[in-house]
């Protein structure tokens, strides 16, 4: 049977149609639910690579004009995190080829991470479950909201079994080991989901062992895990995210004195 989920690009919506009648319901996306509580600092990261572009062309910018300094700090700021995106979204590329089985020829910018996390792999003997793949969790008893998605990377480690792990390109040398509350969150939602969407096909979501992010940088690839209690919590506030979603809108009150 045909999956019932489907995905529209143009307007970046998920649908998941009825088993008896074929109708289909948008769903919300992890990102959608993620925005529910507004609790998250969802502009850390852009912070910080506005930060590293004013750092570097400070020089050129506190020599303009006073009436100035704001606009070239605006275009600055825009420029790194345009070059961030593209960045990240070329070494994805490049791995979902690795991991395809599918030979690469990698420009000299990008051949540090890709090497690197290609060592990773090999060296941890990772196996790849699935990745860029949709998933999708139904309405229950206690969360009457259904939530879908697309998560980077499902794989089996030979000492925790499988999980979750975000991929996250770093252009400097090195990436801490602190992460910002909402990644934890968009893991947890996925490690909750019931069915994988494979050659448009659901299956069952295999069960989830840990969360990790996977820091893939110039001078190789680390793969940290997310803290169990941190996990447990990431977990309570995707449940209650959901509940919130399937609330009814508010209704306008008529006043009568």
């Amino acid at each position: 049977m045909t999956s019932r989920l489907t995905f529209t690009p143009g307007n970046h919506a998920y649908w998941l149609a009825d088993p008896d009648t074929g109708k289909k319901q948008r769903v919300p996306a992890v990102s959608a639910l993620k925005k529910t509580l507004h609790v998250f600092d969802n502009d850390t990261w852009k912070a910080g690579q506005i930060a590293d572009a004013i750092a570097d062309d400070w020089d050129s910018i506190a020599d303009r004009a006073p009436v100035l300094r704001a606009a070239t700090m605006k275009e600055a700021g825009l420029r790194r995190l345009a070059e961030a995106r593209e960045f990240g979204t070329a070494v994805h590329s490049y791995a979902e080829q690795l991991w395809n089985g599918q030979p690469v020829e990698v420009p000299d910018l990008y051949r540090g991470h890709v090497t690197g996390l290609a060592e990773w792999w090999t060296t941890n003997r990772i196996r790849l479950i699935a990745a860029e793949s949709m998933c999708w969790a139904d309405a229950g008893d206690f969360v009457e909201s259904p939530m879908a998605g697309r998560f980077d990377l499902l794989i089996e480690h030979p000492t925790f079994g499988a999980g979750i792990a975000d991929m996250k390109t770093w252009r400097a040398e090195s990436a801490g080991s602190t992460y910002p509350a909402e990644w934890a969150f968009q893991l947890a939602a996925y490690s909750q989901m019931e069915h994988i969407v494979t050659d448009d096909q659901d299956q069952p979501f295999p069960p989830v062992r840990w969360i990790g992010v996977l820091h893939v940088g110039p001078g190789g690839t680390r793969l940290w895990k997310i803290p169990d209690g941190d996990w447990k919590k990431a977990n309570d506030q995707v449940e209650a995210a959901r509940v919130l979603k399937a609330l009814p809108a508010p209704k306008q009150l008529e006043e009568i004195a």
